[in-house]
């Protein structure tokens, strides 16, 4: 048997150290993001309004029926007028991603499309850094960002206030940008939408009402497509190209086009690597989980 050339050892150099970690990243996002609703929930009907204040045991007993996922388990019912939405965290993996990148909950109804309406609770320590000039950047880049002093008090700030913030997604094409949109906690519960975050430890529980049927004064609202509708659990963390400026596939193309001697130097002297391995796999953990709801009868 015949020993690989030097240039054939460089290629496998190249792969493992340039190409493998990138296929990693991507294999992660995909396992990580469901293709499609896997399976149809069927809720059971409340028997009339519950109140809203992310505490499962105030739930009827005969209306708790969660779903269990590897992250977090969830809970759907509804009444005449309202559906209502129940998550308990319990991967701290996934509930530190929460608070880093933002949660988004789809509710996509009679439009058709995916993302149509959303709502991202908690917005996410990013978003709240974003008017900061370079702030995203520095909190993810450098592990002592967080230790200064003035950093430290801002992001306690924002962690203070993150229960109060919330962000609307709201679509009318499959082509317009998805861009959330603050709304204030006021207005919402103005329009009968209700947001509630518990959190103790590392234990986070998110509950929401949300209508059913959008009137004038319900203007986010799920209008299903008869009873059903999709829910889509959403953590989408920016690129890696967006914080660092560098194109992980543009590097993989230097990196590969680039001119080595026998003995694996460069001639170039182009080649250019990925200059934060770790960062680009945490920005490449792209979360997504879809099912469909099916609505149990109103009672009016």
């Amino acid at each position: 048997m015949s020993l690989p050339s030097p240039d054939n050892k460089l290629n496998l150099l190249l792969n493992r150290t340039v190409f493998y970690p990138l296929f990693i990243a991507i294999l992660i996002s995909v396992t990580l993001s469901a293709c499609g609703p896997s399976k149809t929930i069927r809720t059971i009907h409340a028997g009339g309004p519950l109140p809203v204040t992310g505490v499962l045991s105030q739930w009827p007993d005969e209306i708790r029926r969660g779903e269990q996922l590897n992250e977090f388990d969830y809970y759907v019912t509804n009444d005449d007028e309202f559906v209502y939405l129940l998550i308990n965290f319990k991967n701290n993996r996934l509930y530190q991603n929460a608070l880093r990148f933002g949660f988004t909950v789809y509710l996509d109804g009679d439009t058709g499309f995916k993302q149509s309406f959303g709502i991202s609770y908690p917005a996410g320590i990013l978003y709240a850094l974003s008017p900061i000039p370079g702030a995203r950047k520095s909190y993810l880049e450098n592990p002592g960002w967080s230790s200064i002093p003035e950093n430290a008090r801002l992001l306690q700030s924002i962690d203070d206030e993150m229960h109060q913030q919330a962000l609307i997604i709201s679509r009318s094409n499959s082509k317009a940008p998805i861009i959330p949109v603050p709304v204030n906690f006021n207005n919402l519960r103005a329009q009968d939408l209700d947001l509630v975050m518990n959190r103790a430890g590392n234990v986070m529980t998110l509950e929401m009402k949300i209508p059913i049927v959008g009137t004038r004064a319900r203007q986010f609202a799920i209008d299903p497509k008869g009873n059903t509708f999709l829910l889509g659990f959403e953590i989408k963390p920016p690129t890696y190209e967006e914080i660092t400026g560098e194109n992980p596939a543009q590097v993989a193309g230097d990196a590969r086009q680039s001119n080595y001697d026998p003995y694996g130097r460069s001639r170039s002297g182009t080649t250019q690597n990925i200059s934060n391995p770790a960062l680009f796999y945490q920005l490449s953990e792209t979360y997504s989980r879809w099912v469909k709801v099916q609505l149990a009868d109103r009672r009016k």
